[in-house]
Order: C-alpha cells, then structure tokens, then sequence
C-alpha cells in the first residue's frame, strides 16, 4: 500500500519545471522566471553569481537546483522572495565562504546540498 499525503498530490497536480539544464547559461538575469514555477532547474551551466532579488514574488517556487555551476558567490538575502522553497541544491560549484546571510529567507528549507564546494569558512549565524 502506497500513502501519499494531500501536500505531496497537491504539488504534482501543480508541477511547473522551469528547466535550462546544460544550456551554457552564464546570467541568471538573462531568465525571467515563469509565473507558476514550482522548481527552477539550471544545473550544468556557467553561472558564477546569484543575485539579491533575482527570486522575488515567485510564491510557488518549492526547488532551486543550480548543482554544477561555478558558482563563487550569492547575494545577501539572494533567496528572500522565495519563503516556500524546500529544497535548495548548490552541489559542486565554487563556493569558499557561506555568509550569515546568504540563505536569509529560506524558513522552508528541509534539503540544502552544499557539498563538492571549496567551503572554508562557515560565518556564525549562517544556519539560524
């Protein structure tokens, strides 16, 4: 017997990808995102920055995956606009630092996916 909960049906029925996988996107501000999107997929691109405010007024938005970039860096408050994300995967990028607040916004975040980066420094207060 297989349970699936109400949350779960309700976000496949509303499933709306935004995907540029393996585009050789270097700008994220090059995207608009689509009204609706529920996961925003950029991984295997060249994108090197997140910017702040790049994800405001998306309510659906629930994924981030931007693994197997170069990232190097992300804006204080980069994801503010996006309270409902759950999962936020910057696996293998080039990130050598997290900021207190880089991840600033994320009170829904249940997977975050940081590992394959050079992360040296964790500054106090990242992860409250």
């Amino acid at each position: 017997m297989i349970l699936l909960s109400w949350d779960y049906l309700t976000y496949v029925n509303a499933y709306q990808p935004f995907d540029r996988s393996n585009l050789g996107v270097t700008d994220l501000l090059n995207y608009t995102i689509p009204v609706g999107t529920t996961d925003f997929i950029f991984p295997v691109n060249q994108i090197t920055y997140v910017p702040a405010g790049y994800y405001v007024a998306i309510p659906t938005l629930v994924v981030i995956r931007l693994w197997q970039n170069i990232i190097s860096n992300i804006a204080d408050s980069a994801f503010s606009g996006v309270p409902g994300v759950e999962i936020l995967d910057l696996t293998n990028n080039n990130m050598d630092v997290i900021r207190t607040r880089m991840f600033e916004g994320l009170w829904n975040i249940r997977e975050l996916y940081i590992s394959s980066n050079q992360i040296h420094t964790v500054e106090t207060g990242s992860f409250r």
